[in-house]
């Protein structure tokens, strides 16, 4: 027999308070006390074993379910911190976690206690478990009654466990499953190879936490079940464990069980409790505005020409040093504290480990300096006789009347360029400089700020730090390398710009700040990319490749709806999806991966491609004029493809076959690293380009595949006959958007190789540079939003934009016609915009016209400088739709458009008369003046 000891009747314990503590009373209460143990084994064995074991399995479960919760919470954090490195996005996981270890512990301390037993030889607290549902009935001597009350919070405790329970078998597998799919899951539905190990993770996360929610429903049961038990049990009696051998019944040793439980909960509580504060911590740093130090932007490591911030003025030869190694003989040389100085918790320096690996500063990014005074004048100039030109004054910017100048000292010639307040920081603003195209590779420059006026219109103060670097007196405070800079400053910059350049500047003209960069040289900024693109394509010829066959071509589905051809509104027969083995350049991980150090093939990955076959080309009415490959978006996929109607449509009528594979490196599958990058680790934009560059060697074999092997295939028949090839067969990139962006890098640089892969390309709704079409995207607060979790303000923003165009120069915007880059004179790139787009700015795309010396037609409704209209004598054309209302509603500012209901940067590319462009470029390579044909002003 199993024995439980539980309180003394209420009948024995007076019966020993009238007869006193004399030893006859004494021994006679013992034998009384001696058949009270035996009679109390017989009853708990009768009526108190099912209350105590349901009490055991309900703490049991709930106990279970803490623990499982834990290890839920753990790998969470786990996987949470290793996406975005952050721990105030792990806030709410560690307050729910904390706050659901207090409820456990509470509900568990009412139930499991200690009470005081004043049983004669059973004295001392003993530990048991209670549903607290009786008391007693001070009316009725030893009679109980039911305490509603009671029963109601324990009920209320058994609902907040179901809520519990309910969250972790349903909610967090459901968060877990949506973060899957939005991040690493592809549009079949097939969890990206490279993000196998995240994926793993989070499947794993939701099993132990259905699991967990399964226990917490059993303890809900359990706690039900001994509830109703405690309401049929009318003494209400309360077990515990004891030793009670002595007494004849079967021992039940204490083993500390419940103690044990409380420790556990005490240390879980105290466990999430610590990582919640982590977390506060954490958003207390990153989240929330505090006063930047005062020394923020000075220090050894500071440019001193301009104490707006640490990285002013930028690019500078202050942040460069000589080094014999380089083509152009320097080195940029960012010092990690400097870069910090943008940054949020400076305990917490960046590398600017990529940055300085290049032999000089962008070509193509923005150029940022500040002088105090000049917003508030509105950017004119003393006795308004100079003021900055804007993106509609370019042609200005090279006289008298530019209050900022742009010198190329080798040439010694001005750069045109447009100059305007930064507004992405109103009450932090900056001047920000765009030249007219890319500026060439291995070059020195000067930027000269000339007679800058204040409010009042008087000259605004110069830089002090420029009167002191051209006194050219021997000042210790300056070291070699900024007397070297004072030297060149007075010996060579300031003769070329006062006697050749500008001549027009004399005595009177205050020069109030100067600063010089040198660019990149080619080899740096575009030798790994045209390097990754040739070999790809060199192990694809070899032999030991072996062609494209079985071994490397895996067909995986396909929606045949040829049945339907003969319905005119139908446009596509088939919609294939086809996987094949491509040259891989990166290490082995997931997508924050790097090219490995020898930039060589590494192995091979997996590339999904999906094909839509028109209906035209099905039944043979079309032969195949052209493969088209199709760019997706920002930061979108293949599926794009799938839903440009447009696009069918137009295959269909001209008989074209038009394939898409993801942008390796800027498709949604690498979202989870651009995320990391912004807010807390800049050097994770050396995977986003080092993907990039892998995506261009992916895209350069599937042209390869698709040119020599596609119609080869099983799927390319219809009615047992292969489908009919015209001769020749065009091969063109079209890009929207993001794809344009990319894809005009990609399709000069695959051109430049003379590989005959490409004939032409299409570049629609996209610009370049990524600084200067950033921050006048209608989509960038989000990313601006990520980006002031990491940055102090907007203002550092801004800097950080520039910052990172070094990374870009190597993936984006058109390489033609740079010095050193040989331009294929047979491949003709059409250049397609929406003025008034609020995505992708025109202005962006008019300096990517220039950067490709495109042409123009004259019945063009925009004047563009520096694009001519000579169309015969040129290699790419552009072509500007103008939206009227949707132009004039964009701010004339450099700020972030707030357009709702724009949709121009859709629009454009479906218009009838961009449509008719494209079928001509791509059938005859000719560009077609759509705007005198059909017109291009749009309502």
């Amino acid at each position: 027999m199993r024995g439980y000891s539980r309180v003394k009747p209420l009948e024995l314990e007076e019966e020993h308070e009238e007869e006193g503590d004399s030893p006859l009373s004494v021994a006679n209460t013992e034998n009384q006390v001696e058949s009270f143990h035996d009679e109390e084994c017989m009853y708990l064995e009768r009526h108190s074993d099912g209350h105590i074991m349901l009490c055991l399995f309900f703490i049991g479960a709930l106990a279970l379910s803490s623990f499982l919760s834990l290890i839920t919470y753990g790998l969470l954090i786990r996987v949470i911190l290793k996406l975005t490195g952050r721990w105030f996005v792990c806030g709410i996981t560690s307050f729910l976690q904390f706050s659901e270890k207090i409820i456990v512990f509470i509900i568990l301390k009412r139930i499991v206690r200690k009470e005081m037993s004043y049983s004669i030889g059973d004295v001392g607290s003993k530990s048991g478990c209670k549903i607290p549902v009786f008391e007693e009935d001070a009316t009725r001597s030893g009679q109980k009654r039911c305490n509603m009350k009671k029963g109601l919070y324990f009920t209320l405790d058994l609902t907040i466990i179901a809520g519990i329970g309910v969250a972790y078998t349903i909610f967090v597998p459901k968060i877990c499953r949506e973060v899957v799919n939005q991040l690493f899951r592809g549009i079949d539905g097939v969890l990206a190879y490279d993000w196998n190990h995240e994926g793993n993770q989070f499947a794993l996360i939701s099993f132990i936490s259905k699991l967990c929610g399964i226990f917490y429903f059993i303890a809900v049961l359990f706690g039900f079940v001994a509830l109703i038990f405690a309401a049929n049990d009318k003494d209400g009696r309360m077990a515990r464990w004891v030793d009670m051998s002595s007494k004849g019944c079967l021992a039940v040793k204490e083993v500390k069980l419940f103690r044990i439980l409380h420790l556990y909960l005490a240390f879980a509580c105290l466990f999430t409790g610590t990582l919640l504060l982590l977390s506060i911590r954490s958003a207390w740093i990153y989240l929330i505005d505090h006063p930047l130090p005062v020394d923020n932007n000075i220090g050894e490591y500071c440019d001193p020409m301009d104490t707006t911030e640490c990285l002013l003025p930028f690019p500078s030869s202050f942040y460069s040093l000589r080094d014999d190694t380089t083509e152009t003989g320097i080195r940029v040389n960012i010092h990690r504290e400097a870069l910090s100085s943008l940054f949020r918790g400076k305990h917490d320096p960046k590398h600017p480990m990529h940055v300085n690996g290049h032999d000089g500063f962008s070509t193509s990014g923005t150029i940022l300096f500040y002088l105090d005074g000049i917003k508030e004048a509105g950017g004119l100039g003393y006795n308004n006789n100079t003021r900055l030109m804007g993106p509609n004054n370019i042609e200005l910017s090279v006289g008298p009347q530019s209050m900022t100048l742009l010198l190329d000292v080798q040439s010694q010639e001005l750069v045109p360029h447009f100059a305007e307040i930064d507004y992405l920081d109103s009450d932090r603003p900056l001047i920000i400089i765009q030249s007219a195209q890319s500026l060439a590779h291995n070059r020195t420059y000067a930027v000269a700020l000339i007679d800058a006026a204040g409010a009042d219109g008087q000259r605004l103060q110069g830089s002090q730090y420029l009167v002191k670097l051209l006194a050219n007196k021997n000042d210790t405070y300056l070291s070699e390398s900024e007397v070297l800079r004072g030297s060149y400053y007075q010996n060579v910059i300031i003769p070329t710009l006062y006697n050749k350049a500008a001549p027009w500047l004399n005595g009177r003209s205050a020069l109030q700040l100067l600063f010089d960069f040198h660019t990149s040289s080619v080899s740096s900024q575009l030798g790994t990319t045209t390097r990754i693109i040739k070999d790809c394509l060199e192990v694809i010829e070899n032999e030991r490749w072996g062609g494209w066959g079985d071994h490397n071509v895996r067909f995986l589905d396909m929606v045949d709806s040829s049945d339907s051809c003969n319905n005119p509104n139908s446009a596509l027969a088939r919609i294939v999806n086809v996987e094949i083995d491509v040259p891989n350049f990166l290490t082995a991980g997931n997508r924050a991966e790097k090219l490995n150090a020898e930039n060589e093939v590494n192995t091979v990955k997996p590339l999904k491609l999906v094909v839509i076959i028109p209906c035209s080309i099905a039944t043979g009415s079309k032969p195949v004029r052209a493969f088209v490959d199709f760019g997706h978006g920002f930061f979108g996929s293949r599926e794009e493809l799938l839903y440009s109607f447009f696009i069918h449509r137009l295959a269909h009528e001209e008989g074209y076959i038009v394939y898409a594979s993801n942008w390796r490196g800027m498709s949604f599958l690498d979202l989870a690293v651009i995320q990391k990058a912004f807010i807390a680790n800049p050097n994770h934009l050396d995977s986003v380009i080092a993907n990039i560059m892998q995506g261009f060697a992916e895209k350069a074999a599937a042209q390869h595949f698709v040119t020599t092997s596609l119609v080869n295939l099983n799927f390319m028949q219809f009615g047992g006959q292969s489908v009919v090839k015209a001769d020749p067969v065009r091969k063109i990139f079209y890009g929207i958007s993001q794809g344009g962006i990319l894809g005009s890098a990609y399709s000069t640089l695959l051109s430049n190789l003379d590989l005959k892969l490409l004939d032409g390309a299409i570049i629609t709704s996209a610009g370049s540079p990524f600084s200067l079409l950033m921050s006048r995207s209608m989509v960038f607060p989000a990313y601006q939003a990520l980006l002031l979790t990491s940055l102090h303000n907007n203002r550092c923003v801004r800097i950080f934009i520039s910052l990172i165009q070094m990374y870009f120069d190597k993936v984006s915007g058109p390489l033609v016609g740079l010095s050193g880059f040989p331009e294929n004179k047979e491949f003709r790139t059409l250049i397609q915009a929406g003025i008034g787009d609020p995505i992708a700015t025109s202005i962006g795309t008019e300096v990517m016209a220039r950067d490709y010396k495109a042409s123009v037609f004259r019945s063009n409704p925009n004047l563009i400088y520096g694009v001519h209209s000579n169309i015969s004598d040129s290699n790419a054309c552009i072509t500007e739709l103008m939206y009227r209302r949707e132009f004039h509603e964009l701010p004339s500012e450099n700020t972030v458009p707030k357009a709702e209901g724009n949709i121009v940067h859709d629009l454009a590319r479906q218009d009838i008369a961009l449509l008719s462009q494209v079928k001509e470029f791509i059938n005859n390579g000719e560009f077609m003046d759509v705007c005198d044909a059909i017109g291009c002003m749009r309502e």
